[in-house]
Parts: C-alpha cells; sequence; structure tokens
C-alpha cells in the first residue's frame, strides 16, 4: 500500500510521524519605512460569564505598549516583520486570578485585509479553574480601530 503524506500548515505527517521541514533562509516580508499603526481599544467587556466570578480586568497591548481606552497608541512599523496585539482579560479572585489571552498577529501579508475592516474584534475565553465556577468558560470580546498613519 501505498503512502500519502499529509501537509498540514507547514507540518507534513507521513505513516504516523510528524517532522517540520527545514526552515527557509529567505527573509520574511517587512513593513515600509515610515508608516505607523495606530490602534484604538473602543470596548472591552464580558459577553457570555457562565457562572464566573464579578470582578473582571482587561488589559490592550500593541506590542507590549499598553493601549489606553479611546487614546490609542501609535507604532512604528518601519522594518518590523509583525506587530502583535494582545488582549488580555482576567476575572480576579482573590487566591486565584483566572486569565484569557488572544494575540492578533499583523504582518505585511494581512495589513490590508485588517485595515478593510470597520472594526477589528478578538475574542477571550477565560476559564475557570477553582471555586464554584470551576470548569465553565466566560467569554470576552475587545474591539479596536486601527489606522495607518506616517511617522515623521
Amino acid at each position: 500500500m501505498k503512502s500519502k503524506n499529509l501537509i498540514i500548515g507547514g507540518l507534513i505527517a507521513t505513516g504516523g510521524l510528524y517532522f517540520f521541514p527545514q526552515e527557509s533562509n529567505l527573509p520574511l516580508p517587512k513593513f515600509k519605512e515610515g508608516i505607523g499603526l495606530e490602534v484604538k481599544l473602543i470596548d472591552a467587556r464580558v459577553l457570555y460569564k457562565n457562572g464566573i466570578g464579578n470582578e473582571w480586568s482587561f488589559d490592550a497591548r500593541i506590542n507590549d505598549s499598553i493601549i489606553i481606552d479611546k487614546r490609542g497608541v501609535l507604532t512604528d512599523l518601519s522594518g518590523r516583520e509583525k506587530i502583535e496585539i494582545k488582549s488580555t482579560a482576567t476575572e480576579e479572585d482573590p487566591s486565584h486570578d483566572d486569565v484569557g489571552i488572544s494575540t492578533i498577529l499583523i504582518n505585511p501579508d494581512n495589513l490590508l485585509d485588517f485595515l478593510s475592516k470597520k472594526t477589528l474584534v478578538d475574542t477571550v475565553e477565560v476559564y475557570e479553574h477553582y471555586g464554584d465556577g470551576a470548569g465553565n468558560t466566560a467569554i470576552c470580546k475587545f474591539e479596536y480601530v486601527i489606522q495607518i498613519d506616517s511617522i515623521k
């Protein structure tokens, strides 16, 4: 019987064995010089609590810079291969916080897709590990507006 290879996102499965092909030496595309991306957080909230706590906090960052509600952060894209928008929702408990994190990766290849949307929505799941709601998952929503700006 002839063996078939199945390719899954760069991972090759062959006969029950998995291996990663050698990485290419080709450089990743980079953003052009002199452009920046402004990211504004316009909403962060719990959509579905599912019996998980009442004390929530939200944190939004672009490449480790904190995004303050509605003020936005302008990040220089010049020469970068990617940027990350990280959404973190925390259900605060006296003994053990439950945290959910989601990351949106933006690179030169997908930037126009993200810019074509009116808003950028990220969903974060927070799993309750302890307490009355243990085993339940809450759903939180982060909503952003992004736009290109020039860097001087």
